[in-house]
């Protein structure tokens, strides 16, 4: 009986681990409907950003030093009168710029990642389950500021 609770543990051990792939520097995570995925990673004195179906091989990455890479936190007042959260994580790559966020409202928050190159936008809201921002980290980059 003990090896059966052993191996339902070690079952069930096994499938979280692989639910979302959090490590101590990764800024924010996210998995998309389609598949493909988002991570923002802190590697020294770089942020590695990776996209696509596989992050191994992505279909994009680059790095910026951490320096370029800015926050933004507020805690605005919503219409009900409930207070909610937003973290948001500013980066670039050449014309293309990114904000990975984080929205709470009322509710579960919201996960979405806005990438624009010059005149489209794309708007893409992450699947709930694994999505995470790592607020200390991300609270660690610079304040967004107004000159971006």
């Amino acid at each position: 009986m003990n090896i059966k609770i052993l191996l339902i543990s070690a079952l069930f051990l096994s499938g979280t681990a692989f639910a979302a792939p959090t490590n101590q520097d990764t800024l924010f995570y996210c998995r998309f409907g389609n598949g493909k995925q988002v991570r923002i990673q802190q590697h020294g004195d770089k942020i590695r950003y990776r996209f696509g179906k596989s992050l191994a091989r992505p279909e994009l990455a680059f790095e910026q030093p951490t320096n370029r890479v800015y926050q933004v936190y507020s805690t605005p007042l919503w219409d009900n009168n409930q207070r909610g959260e937003v973290i948001e994580i500013h980066l670039r790559n050449g014309d293309a710029s990114y904000i990975a966020s984080k929205i709470s409202a009322i509710g579960k928050p919201e996960y979405i990642l806005y990438a624009k190159n010059a005149d489209t936008t794309h708007i893409m809201t992450c699947k709930e389950r694994g999505a995470f921002v790592n607020l200390n980290m991300a609270l660690g980059l610079p304040d967004l500021p107004d000159t971006y």
